[in-house]
């Protein structure tokens, strides 16, 4: 019986403001199975929480633990460098005050921290992204001013440093058997999936980078489908987010107060994004079956990240938990839709087969050929495709003749190749899932294709 393979989750990060065991509490009244809380919410007044005190507050509450939110810090990591005050907010304060090479080294350190403690608790994918690597003037998407001049090169200048500031946090999350999913994102090292390959590409295909799907991102150009088609094989994580771009409003308008931006972050089920076949190209890529084989576990999370310029936060999320329980959540597919035809062809042709006439094994038809011939007990399409090699007045023939009923004999006075191509049509569209045999469509097509006719 058909089985979901996906369950309802939800991100933590836009509920910082709720403790861990609160944050859990709200999901699992919302309907959320799971949840992937942040980073924040694991920390503790000396450091992060133990894994054990961790893992009891999930049991409590009778929650999963589906990963753990860490896009700040990884942001951090990667953009001190370059002296940004949009850092500040998700450092302490004290940290703030030091250089961007000591605030560097302090993400850098805190990272790998959160490593030791990911892997305590179990958990291998991190959805995250990786800072401004390549530089603010890089990150507008538009080379004005020039990327490239006689005296520097900004990409291959982003590509050195990226390689270079992140090469000791691969190192640890290889040796931990982490996979770091980079959520292609504005204002990121990686903002289009050209971009995330050239990173794996300058890090020799490293395979801790992974992606963490999202489709709301997706609104300058590239479309969701072509992005995640693009880097499927590394999607690893997702979360399930939906917007609406405003039509006549400029996307990059310098306008902080998000109700006046053209894309609007919105609930769920009544964005431009069709959620569905967003989940439908999850399952497509592998990001289930990757999932649950590194996690061990029976169904991947698909993680709410519900936001709204105008909806309450708590009322948008659960409504994203209930929109994902019920619509999201569905039986998968064991199988082609085609295979309820081929499953009925098939019985059919087995129960005919065992009424074929021993002359026709007399006159030397092959196995394939008599199931055809049993078909034809009901339809013309044996005779059909038989006719135009067997003889007027061949033994072969006496024996189709013998077993056709009626109807079909009457085909007989038809034209041969217009029936032949109505055949071949019916074999073709209706009947090809069961006769996709090594030996039988070789047996049929070299003399009997109906594009020739």
């Amino acid at each position: 019986m058909a089985q979901p393979i996906f369950h309802p989750s939800v991100e933590g990060a836009q509920h910082g403001a709720k403790s861990l065991a609160d944050f859990l509490a709200y999901a699992a009244k919302a309907g959320a199975v799971g949840a992937q809380p942040s980073n924040f919410m694991l920390q503790s007044d000396k450091g992060f929480k133990s894994a054990k005190e961790i893992k009891q507050t999930f049991q409590k509450a009778k929650m999963r633990l589906d990963g753990i939110s860490c896009h700040c810090p990884f942001w951090v990591h990667t953009t001190a460098w370059t002296g940004s005050p949009t850092i500040r907010p998700f450092i302490p304060a004290d940290v703030a005050k030091k250089s961007p090479a000591e605030i560097e080294k302090w993400a850098e350190d805190y990272l790998l921290a959160f490593f030791d403690l990911a892997a305590g608790l179990g958990i291998k994918i991190l959805p995250m992204f990786w800072g401004v690597a390549f530089g603010w003037e890089c990150a507008t998407g538009y080379p004005w001013g020039f990327f490239k001049g006689g005296d520097y090169d900004l990409i291959k200048e982003g590509q050195e440093r990226f390689v270079k500031k992140t090469a000791k946090l691969r190192q640890r999350a290889n040796e931990l058997g982490l996979y770091l999913a980079h959520e292609i994102h504005p204002g990121t090292a990686a903002m289009c999936a050209d971009d995330f390959n050239m990173l794996v590409d300058i890090c020799d295909g490293d395979k801790c980078l992974t992606v963490n799907a999202d489709p709301s991102h997706c609104w300058e150009g590239e479309d969701w489908e072509t992005r995640f088609m693009k880097v499927g094989p590394r999607v690893y994580g997702c979360h399930v987010k939906n917007h609406v771009v405003r039509c006549h409003m400029p996307l990059r308008i310098i306008e902080g107060d998000w109700p006046k931006r053209a894309m609007q972050f919105v609930d769920i089920g009544s964005g431009d994004l069709n959620m569905t076949r967003y989940v439908e190209l999850l399952i497509h890529v592998g990001y289930a079956r990757r999932y649950c084989q590194i996690m061990g576990s029976k169904t991947a999370p698909l993680i709410v990240e519900a936001e709204s310029a105008y909806r309450d936060l708590d009322a948008t999320s659960a409504n994203g938990i209930q929109f994902v329980r019920d619509n999201l959540c569905f039986p998968v597919a064991t199988g082609s839709f085609e295979d309820g035809m081929g499953a009925w062809a098939a019985r059919f042709a087995r129960a005919e087969a065992r009424r074929v006439p021993a002359t026709t094994k007399k006159v030397g038809l092959s196995f394939h050929r008599q199931l055809l011939l049993a078909l034809g007990g009901t339809s013309a399409l044996a005779l059909a495709l038989g006719r135009a090699s067997v003889p007027r007045k061949s033994s072969r023939r006496r024996a189709i003749l013998r077993y056709c009923t009626p109807r079909a004999r009457r085909n007989l006075g038809k034209p041969p190749r217009a029936v032949r191509k109505c055949a071949l049509i019916f074999l073709h569209e209706i009947a090809g899932q069961w006769m996709r045999s090594a030996e039988l469509i070789p047996l049929l097509l070299p003399k009997t294709n109906p594009e020739a006719d």
